[in-house]
């Protein structure tokens, strides 16, 4: 390893966090002469169980602190580590997978060495080489302690913090927002209004886009035309009619340029779970729509629909966790859910147990057949599944399709 790469480690083995996390693929023998300095990370971190990070200038400190007899030459060398750690610029990922790829060599390296012993006669079992190469899924790189301090926690869950519901009053009032880290499952019959739902969401008065707090919004639309997604988009923010937006579009596109640069709209009929992930990573959206959800590809095989739709609702939750995002999915309900007004999670299409295990909320879209081909424009949102505030029930509010609005 290049002295760099070294120098990149151990500044992030300044954070107790990172240390924990890696220590044990980090290979020492690659620290080249930062071993010493090294050294009084680990022992500074097993010594003092409640420091979370080292500062070069505590680090040099005590350097000289544990090893009180190393001549001049050896300080002014620590003290130039010091100051190099300070100096050097670091890109987290890159040093996690140059960790992570020495790691794998060096146990392909010993389990190849074993293979090699046992092919000569020597002792061994193959099974010991198996266990070897499973170490990668060491079970201390994937759990974190959290955090038992209550002023932390309050601050997490404060609802200040929360993206809050627009329409109907009442959603807010009972259900709170929901925050980054949060899934939610949107879900009706066709032509039931749930991409009215989450455009008025987005876009009608005071939603997400008009939040302070909110600066990014990516919408990946499946389902419907994605033009015909943004345009219904600028109808729900200006509260214009198509015919009324024809015959004023500037009264129309002053109210859509107070947050379409918010607002990003993007046809993805072929798009990936995996491409979900890349495009959280490389963006940072703080929520992101995904209508529909059950059409979004996943690489693999599957012994049945329903097993490919619950990973795909347990991979968009971990995607929603990982990537600190506020997530949405859209998906159909089932034909138990036709005519019915009130609607539970055991009515969505597919994987409905799998589906519903992974999400925060869910909220399904009750809607009553037209009469006598009157349309009815009453709709009842049924919140099956609350683990944000805990509050179960209906709402009864109306929708207006030609504005893509919810009202009480």
């Amino acid at each position: 390893m290049k002295d760099l790469m070294a120098l990149k480690i151990v500044k992030l083995c300044l954070k107790r966090e990172f240390y924990q996390k890696y220590r044990k693929k980090i290979q020492k023998s690659s620290l080249s002469n930062l071993l010493d300095v090294y050294g009084v990370i680990e022992k500074t971190f097993k010594e003092l169980p409640d420091c979370n990070e080292i500062l070069p200038d505590d680090l040099y400190l005590n350097y000289l602190t544990y090893n009180p007899t190393n001549t001049q030459a050896n300080k002014d060398k620590a003290m130039q580590v010091v100051t190099d750690l300070d100096k050097v610029d670091i890109n987290e990922d890159n040093v996690v997978m140059t960790i992570q790829e020495m790691h794998k060599s060096q146990l392909v390296h010993e389990a190849a060495q074993k293979c090699l012993d046992i092919y000569k006669g020597g002792d061994g079992e193959v099974q010991s080489v198996i266990k070897l190469l499973q170490q990668e899924d060491n079970i201390g790189d994937s759990i974190t302690e959290v955090t038992k301090d209550l002023d932390e926690l309050l601050k997490e869950m404060d609802y200040s913090n929360l993206f809050t519901f627009n329409a109907p009053s009442q959603l807010n009032d009972y259900v709170k927002g929901v925050g980054k880290g949060h899934f939610t499952i949107i879900f009706a019959r066709p032509e039931s209004g749930k991409t009215a739902f989450w455009i008025n969401m987005v876009a009608g008065p005071n939603g997400f886009a008009y939040q302070e707090k909110v600066n990014n919004i990516a919408v990946f639309c499946n389902e419907e035309k994605p033009t015909r997604n943004v345009f219904r988009l600028i109808q729900s923010c200006s509260d214009m009619t198509r015919r009324h937006i024809d015959e004023e579009p500037i009264l129309a596109n002053e109210e859509w340029k107070k947050i379409r640069d918010k607002i990003h709209v993007y046809d993805c009929k072929d798009f990936t779970v995996e491409s979900i992930d890349s495009y959280c990573e490389e963006y940072k959206p703080d929520i992101v729509v995904i209508d529909q959800l059950d059409k979004v590809e996943l690489s693999g095989s599957f012994n049945s629909g329903h097993e490919k739709l619950r990973e795909i609702y347990k991979l968009t939750r971990d995607i929603s966790s990982r990537r600190d995002v506020c997530m949405f999915g859209i998906c159909q309900a089932s034909s138990d859910a036709h005519d019915k007004n009130h609607i539970s999670f055991d009515t969505m299409e597919g994987s409905k147990t799998g589906k519903a295990a992974e999400a925060d909320l869910i909220i399904g879209i009750g809607k009553k057949d037209d009469w006598e081909g009157e349309e009815d424009f009453t709709r009842t949102l049924c919140i099956s599944k609350n683990k944000l505030t805990g509050w179960h029930g209906i709402i009864v509010c109306k929708i207006v399709p030609s504005k893509s609005r919810y009202i009480d």
